[in-house]
């Protein structure tokens, strides 16, 4: 009997990592650019004559900036500590109404006590109209379809495969699959020696339609 495809996953974390560093930069740069642009003065006393409320938007792109600096940092420091990991998933595509099946592949062996924490998850991108006072403005938003979790006792050797296994319902995401506004995330977590270790893979799936 031959044996299953194997699709070879990267570890997308470094490539979020990465967004969150230019979210960062474009936040920081925006709200200097906003204060310089309109010579805004950085006066927080509201009782000020000179005080205008138009300050708190660069404060806001700071903290914002901040915020993503700090999930790089984070997000840097986990690739540092334990390398790359890769997904080795059995055949090519996640069919709903499937199974999915494979194994994490870490760069260094990894001492989980508490085992590995994973998570899939389907994730629905939302399209919202809004069409109040007489203007017409859209937006999106994420909403979780459907997920399941599992924790996997720490195997003999991480560097050999931390298995995966999921079954996927068809009856919980099949009517939103055609849409193709649908990704499918596999996360990974364990507390190695005090530290979080982190992966996350994007699954690929087939287009099925709902019944």
């Amino acid at each position: 009997m031959a044996s299953p495809t194997t699709r070879r996953i990267d570890d997308a974390t470094p490539v979020h990592a990465a967004t969150d560093w230019t979210m960062a930069a474009l936040s920081i740069a925006a709200a200097v650019g906003i204060v310089w642009w309109f010579a805004l003065p950085l006066n927080f006393d509201v009782n000020a004559p000179s005080f205008n409320p138009a300050v708190f938007v660069p404060v806001a792109l700071v903290l914002y900036g901040a915020v993503q600096g700090v999930k790089y940092l984070r997000a840097r420091g986990i690739g540092q500590r334990f390398g790359a990991s890769v997904f080795e998933m059995q055949g090519h595509a996640l069919a709903v109404a499937g199974t999915l099946r494979g194994r994490v592949i870490t760069a260094r062996d990894l001492a989980a006590p508490g085992g590995f924490r994973l998570r899939l998850r389907c994730i629905e991108e939302v399209h919202y109209a809004d069409q109040a006072g007489g203007g017409r403005t859209a937006s999106r938003a994420d909403r979780i379809r459907w997920e399941a979790t599992a924790t996997v006792p720490a195997a003999a050797s991480s560097t050999q495969g931390v298995p995966v296994h999921f079954d996927v319902p068809k009856g919980a995401t099949a009517e939103v699959v055609e849409s193709g506004r649908v990704r499918w995330l596999l996360e990974v977590e364990a507390t190695v020696n005090g530290a979080r270790y982190a992966a996350l893979f994007g699954v690929p799936t087939t287009t099925l339609s709902g019944d």
